[in-house]
């Protein structure tokens, strides 16, 4: 049901993010996201879930042009971040969407789904994303943990204070 409507490219992504703490405030890094690649219009589900079938390229291609690329990545990533804001997402997630390029430089984003707890095997394009903004896989692991901890301790804190 989604299609290109007029845009001159149209593409399946998956951009994944990681929040932080900043004093009080929450925090979120949005990463550059993977192109999800598919033989037929859409992917199947075979190619987003059986081994080998599926396909991502990270950072994902809206444009030939490099410049044209990264305006187009901050405009995705700012639309991923306004959703990851209003549904307070807490730890790490990974967000599906379309993504609509057209002539004018306008950009849209169709979301598809949010995955609160996205696979995180060896192959997984989320590490391929956390690489570009520097993480191994056991870095970012562990950025996970230390947000984790650190608002459980906030929680135990404001509890603490209640009473």
């Amino acid at each position: 049901m989604i299609s290109k409507k007029g845009a001159q490219h149209l593409l399946e992504i998956t951009g994944g993010l990681l929040t932080h703490h900043k004093g009080n405030k929450k925090e979120y890094e949005i990463f550059e996201a993977s192109e999800a690649l598919s033989e037929g219009a859409v992917l199947s589900l075979e190619e987003k879930f059986l081994a080998g079938e599926g396909q991502n390229i990270t950072p994902a291609r809206y444009a030939v042009n490099p410049k044209q690329r990264q305006a187009i990545s901050d405009k995705v990533k700012a639309e991923l971040k306004k959703a990851a804001l209003l549904l307070n997402i807490e730890g790490y997630a990974r967000i599906d969407a379309f993504v609509r390029v057209y002539k004018n430089g306008k950009v849209e984003v169709v979301f598809i789904e949010v995955n609160s707890l996205p696979g995180m095997t060896p192959a997984t394009c989320i590490f391929h994303q956390t690489a570009i903004n520097g993480y191994t896989p056991f870095g970012f692991i562990d950025a996970i943990l230390k947000y984790s901890f650190n608002l459980v301790d906030s929680r135990k804190s404001l509890v603490n204070r209640k009473k």
